[in-house]
C-alpha cells in the first residue's frame, strides 16, 4: 500500500501491560461495572488507556494502520507464547532459553502455546455484560426454543459452561468524497382508460448528490474461522451480534484477559480488503438510495464518483459469551453456537433441531386437514379446491422451523449499523419534465422513461 503510516500503539506499556501508577505493581484486575483497573497490592483504581489513533477522521490524508494490525510474521527463534494462567502474551528468544516464567503470575510457559508475533491488538473492548447476566440471556433464548430442541440438547445443555471470549477484529475507517448524478421517475397517477390502455402522469427529475462521508469502525472478523461465514458450521451467529459500540475501545493490555480466553488473529488487511471494499460500497449505495426514495419508478445513475481520501485500520479483540455445542449427523461434526454481544446483549444461536418431532407434527396436521376437507366434501362440490388450500408445504413448515432455530441467514447489517457521518455539499433534485397520459406496459415495474 503506497502513503503508508505505522501508529505504535503499544507505546507506553511495557510487554503491553500496565504497571499500577501508584505502587508500580502488575497484579491489576479490571472492573467492568466500574470500567477501571484496580491494583489489587495497593487497592489504587486508575483509568484505562485511551487508544492512540486518529479519532477525527477529517484527519485522515493517507492510509494508517495500527502496529497491531501489520501483517503477521512468524519468527523461528522469536516468538509470543500465551501464558495459560493470566492470558498475558510474553515473548521468548528460544535461541537463548526454552524455558521461561510469566512475569506477571509466575505461571511456567509453555512454548507449545506460541502464537505469531503481529497478532497482539492494537485496541481492546472490555467485557461490560457479566456472566450472570449472560447466563440468564442463554438460558432465556434456549427456553423460547426448547419444543423442538433435539432431546440430547436438552439433558445436556448448561448455561453455565459458557464462556467470555475476547474475539480478533479488524476496524477499519474511512474518509470518502462521493459524487453522483442521475435521473429518477416519479409516478403520480396510473388509471385505465375505456379503451383499456393503461396510462400514467409522472415526473421525471435530474439528481445530483454530492457529499463526504465518515465511516467509523467498519467490522470485519480476523479470524478465519469466524469469517468463513458456513451455514453448516453456524459460524453466522458470530457475525449477526454485532455491532459493538467500538468507540468506547481503549489500549490493549494483558490486563483485560484474565478471566477471560482470546482467540489470535491470523488474517491479514490484504486477506480482507477486497470485502471491506464492498462493504463501503453498499454503505454509499444505501445512502445515496435513501435520500431518493420517492421516486416510485426507480432511478438510474448516469455517473458515479467515490474517492477515498484516507483510511485507517485497527486490530481489536471484541468481547462474546459464547456457548458451543457439537451434535453429529450422519457422521459430521456440527458445531452450534450460541453467542452474546459482551457489551450490548444482543443474542443469536443455532439449536440443534428434533428432525423427527417436526416430521410427525407435520404429518398429523397434514391428517388433519385431510380429514376435515374429507367431511366438508360430503357439503360442497369443490373438493380438490379445498384440499390445495388446506395443503401445508413440508418445505416452508420445516424452513420456518429451521429459521427459528438454527438462524442460518442471520446476519449483522454493515449498511445500516456501521457509524458514519455524513456531510452533503449538493442535495439537489430539479424537475426535468412532466408526461401526462403516457401508455404504458404492465409489465414493466421499474425504470421508465
Amino acid at each position: 500500500m503506497k502513503d503508508v503510516k505505522i501508529i505504535y500503539t503499544e507505546e507506553g506499556l511495557k510487554n503491553i501491560k500496565s504497571n499500577c501508577p501508584s505502587c508500580g505493581s502488575t497484579d491489576i484486575v479490571y472492573n467492568s461495572k466500574t470500567n477501571k483497573l484496580n491494583c489489587n497490592y495497593c487497592r489504587k483504581t486508575f483509568e484505562p488507556k485511551e487508544l492512540n489513533n486518529i479519532k477525527d477522521l477529517n484527519l485522515l490524508d493517507k492510509t494508517i494502520i495500527g502496529s497491531g494490525a501489520k501483517d503477521i510474521t512468524c519468527n523461528e527463534n522469536i516468538i509470543t507464547v500465551k501464558c495459560s494462567s493470566c492470558g498475558a502474551e510474553v515473548v521468548i528468544d528460544t535461541s537463548k532459553t526454552t524455558y521461561a516464567k510469566c512475569h506477571w503470575c509466575r505461571n511456567i510457559l509453555s512454548i507449545n502455546n506460541r502464537i505469531e508475533n503481529g497478532s497482539v491488538p492494537d485496541a481492546i473492548l472490555p467485557f461490560k455484560v457479566t456472566k450472570e447476566e449472560a447466563i440468564e440471556e442463554i438460558n432465556k433464548f434456549v427456553s423460547e426454543r426448547s419444543k423442538y430442541a433435539l432431546p440430547k440438547f436438552k439433558k445436556e445443555f448448561k448455561a453455565e459452561d459458557v464462556q467470555g471470549v475476547y474475539l480478533p477484529y479488524l476496524l477499519a475507517d474511512a474518509k470518502i468524497k462521493c459524487s453522483y448524478e442521475g435521473r429518477g421517475v416519479k409516478e403520480l397517477l396510473t388509471y385505465k382508460t375505456e379503451d383499456g390502455d393503461i396510462r400514467c402522469n409522472k415526473e421525471i427529475y435530474d439528481i445530483q448528490r454530492e457529499f463526504n462521508l465518515n465511516i467509523d469502525d467498519l467490522s470485519i472478523e480476523s479470524e478465519k474461522n469466524s469469517n468463513n461465514k458456513n451455514v453448516i458450521k453456524t459460524n453466522n451467529i458470530i457475525n449477526s451480534i454485532m455491532p459493538f459500540d467500538t468507540n468506547n475501545c481503549i489500549k490493549y493490555e494483558s490486563n483485560y484477559l484474565i478471566g477471560y480466553t482470546s482467540e489470535k488473529r491470523n488474517i491479514n488487511i490484504n486477506e480482507v480488503s477486497n470485502e471491506v471494499e464492498e462493504m463501503k460500497k453498499d454503505i454509499i449505495n444505501s445512502l445515496v438510495n435513501d435520500t431518493a426514495n420517492k421516486y416510485n419508478k426507480g432511478i438510474k445513475w448516469n455517473k458515479s464518483e467515490i474517492h477515498e481520501e484516507g483510511s485507517q485500520w485497527m486490530a481489536a479483540y471484541l468481547p462474546v459469551w459464547l456457548y458451543t455445542y457439537k451434535e453429529k449427523v450422519n457422521g459430521k461434526e456440527i458445531v452450534h453456537f450460541i453467542a452474546l454481544n459482551g457489551r450490548t446483549k444482543k443474542i443469536m444461536g443455532s439449536i440443534p433441531i428434533n428432525n423427527n418431532k417436526i416430521l410427525r407434527e407435520y404429518l398429523t396436521l397434514e391428517l388433519s386437514w385431510i380429514l376435515l376437507t374429507t367431511l366438508l366434501y360430503l357439503f360442497l362440490d369443490y373438493y380438490i379446491l379445498i384440499l390445495l388450500l388446506f395443503m401445508i408445504p413440508i418445505t416452508w413448515y420445516y424452513d420456518s422451523k429451521i429459521e427459528k432455530y438454527r438462524n442460518a441467514k442471520a446476519r449483522y447489517n454493515h449498511k445500516k449499523d456501521t457509524r458514519k457521518i455524513v456531510n452533503y455539499k449538493t442535495n439537489k433534485d430539479e424537475l426535468y419534465e412532466t408526461i401526462m397520459g403516457e401508455i404504458i406496459d404492465p409489465n414493466n415495474k421499474g425504470f421508465y422513461e
